[in-house]
């Protein structure tokens, strides 16, 4: 009897206690119906998945993150909601926060970055811990269309290896666009795996890269096709990007209207990075461009775009280390922006180009004496919209 009482205090106890959640799910209750196909797909890929209702406040929002990421298990959050517009709310957004534009103030006038980062960020030091991705649709069946399409993705599970490039003249100075013309080359030349097929056009009818079609054609093209990545390194406003060779009375080459949510389906990029000012200006009055992207039938499945005046210091680090992650086999684009802005952040690269980029930023930027604060920034003003768990095949 005795032996058999020690055996039982010698058997743990069964674990009633749920597994810690993985991944965070924010939104409102209007949109959960929507999100079952999706839950379904992601718990089925072994993720615990936790759903909460959004908080009223970017603090509030904050704070519950911290709360479900204090197992050490959290790594995903999704945010399921448009974030409010600056000054003003509307039904079921999810908000956003704002820090301190020192840097890009003197440009933009802008004294504030609308930013998802600080979701991320649980030490406040800037630096990402989660992987935080925003999915701005307004209603269910925005929601739902777009899930369906991510569904689609991971369930197919095709891998490519195509990387579309559009690019157009910067018109700072010669000397800061040499400085980004040449580190753009030297980039995508050095982090560019062999395997992986580069198409590039360049906004400048006597480049060798300038299309043999009508450039706007050339750039819907392009971001229609399958693609790991379609990437834009140019000018922009909050709703299209550059114009045509630019010319005061050209077309821009790509604006909110060429991306209609009743356009046919079609299968293009898996993520989208708009290295230009405003694309991502998720709290203005009216959709962005990369919104429009995103929620687009044939569009991009992830977005990485800027909230407000970018520059090219900060572009140029940041856009490296995002391109080095993608090709470093990440787990899914939420990991791959979360280390990609670490990185950035980080005091020692591992990547050489980034000692010559330093040295050009101090040669050249208007802001030499602080580069740093510019990188700080726009790991602030970058933010990801999409399903931050979309799997990079």
């Amino acid at each position: 009897m005795w032996r058999q009482l020690l055996l039982l205090l010698l058997i743990p106890p069964a674990s009633t206690a749920a597994r810690a959640a993985d991944t965070l799910v924010v939104t409102p209750d209007s949109f959960r119906p929507a999100l079952a196909k999706w839950l379904e797909l992601r718990r089925g890929q072994g993720h615990a998945i936790e759903v909460v209702r959004p908080p009223q406040t970017a603090e509030g929002l904050a704070q519950a993150i911290a709360d479900a990421a204090a197992s050490g298990d959290l790594e995903h959050v999704v945010l399921v909601g448009d974030a409010p517009n600056q000054g003003s709310c509307f039904p079921d957004a999810i908000p956003t926060d704002y820090r301190p534009a020192p840097v890009s103030k003197q440009y933009s006038g802008e004294a504030l970055i609308a930013t998802d980062n600080p979701f991320a960020d649980l030490d406040d030091d800037t630096a990402p811990e989660l992987a935080v991705g925003r999915i701005p649709c307004r209603t269910p069946s925005e929601l739902a269309a777009y899930l369906d399409r991510v569904i689609s993705h991971e369930q197919k599970a095709t891998a490519t290896t195509r990387l579309n490039l559009v690019a157009s003249p910067g018109r700072f100075s010669p000397l800061i666009d040499s400085m980004i013309e040449l580190t753009a080359h030297q980039a995508f030349r050095q982090l560019t795996p062999k395997h992986v097929v580069l198409n590039a056009i360049y906004n400048s009818s006597t480049s060798a890269h300038f299309p043999d079609r009508p450039f706007r054609q050339a750039v819907l093209d392009g971001l229609g096709e399958p693609a790991l990545a379609w990437i834009y390194l140019g000018h922009a406003t909050h709703n299209g990007l550059d114009r045509v060779e630019p010319v005061a009375a050209a077309p821009q080459m790509l604006t909110c209207g060429d991306l209609r949510r009743d356009a046919p389906p079609g299968v293009g990029p898996v993520l989208a990075a708009l290295l230009a000012c405003e694309t991502g200006r998720i709290d203005g009055p009216d959709e962005c461009l990369a919104e429009s992207m995103l929620l687009c039938p044939s569009g991009p499945l992830a977005v990485v775009a800027s909230s407000r005046v970018c520059m090219p210091y900060g572009n140029s680090v940041l856009g490296m280390e995002l391109l080095s992650r993608l090709f470093d086999q990440p787990v899914s684009i939420g990991l791959c922006v979360r280390d990609g802005k670490r990185r950035a952040l980080a005091p020692d690269s591992e990547l050489p180009l980034r000692a010559s980029v330093k040295q050009l930023g101090l040669g050249a930027s208007p802001n030499a004496d602080r580069l740093d604060a510019e990188v700080e920034e726009h790991v602030l003003m970058y933010n990801l919209l999409g399903d931050p768990l979309l799997r990079v095949h």
